[in-house]
């Protein structure tokens, strides 16, 4: 397992194609399952799982399931993600876990 990136109190380890991340002491917080990890951010932190993203908090457990086309870090409570609507991927906003996404406007 090696570690690919650190950004902030979280790092991105990699073993045979899959990710997960530690924390500063090293400690295995995600385990080593998802295709891609995004830095944490807000205590969540992005994962691709078959082409398709969602949200994992810091105890590993997915709390947003796999439903983006592509999901960014959250920022005052807000995350930049790509929803399907009449068959194309739009920009969208989610805002915080349990509400829907909102088309962003262009």
């Amino acid at each position: 397992m090696r570690v690919t990136w650190f950004s902030g109190s979280y790092g991105d380890v990699e073993l045979n194609g899959k990710h997960g991340a530690v924390d500063k002491t090293g400690k295995l917080v995600v385990p080593v399952l998802y295709d891609d990890i995004i830095t944490f951010s807000q205590g969540l932190a992005s994962v691709e799982v078959r082409g398709q993203s969602g949200y994992v908090d810091l105890t590993g457990q997915m709390v947003i399931e796999p439903q983006f086309g592509m999901a960014r870090e959250f920022h005052e409570g807000l995350a930049g993600v790509q929803i399907m609507l009449d068959r194309q991927f739009q920009n969208g906003l989610y805002r915080s876990i349990g509400s829907c996404c909102h088309r962003a406007a262009l």
